[in-house]
């Protein structure tokens, strides 16, 4: 009966043992996993801002050339708009 009780409690030891190495990897692997995303989310986080200033910057660039040049921009609005009306009548 004693040894029963003590083999009994090696094996719950033994059990105990076994979720706690389980627990400690599993802990092991999602801060692994935590630092791999935070790294993800950084990278994604630069290359947003750059194509942000990017864009800022060529919005600007066109900016000033439809103000330098008023008149030319109407002129191929209206000239682009006439092509697109003139494929579109002619598709149906």
């Amino acid at each position: 009966m004693n040894e029963s009780k003590d083999n009994f409690s090696t094996l719950a030891n033994t059990a105990g043992d076994i979720v706690e190495s389980a627990a400690s990897e599993a802990g092991r692997q999602y801060e692994e996993a935590r630092k791999g995303v935070a790294s993800v989310l950084e990278r994604g986080k630069d290359i947003y801002g750059s194509a942000c200033k990017r864009a800022l910057k060529k919005t600007r660039a066109a900016d000033g050339v439809i103000h330098d040049n008023p008149y030319q921009t109407i002129l191929f609005g209206i000239g682009l708009g006439a092509i697109i009306g003139f494929l579109a009548a002619r598709r149906n």
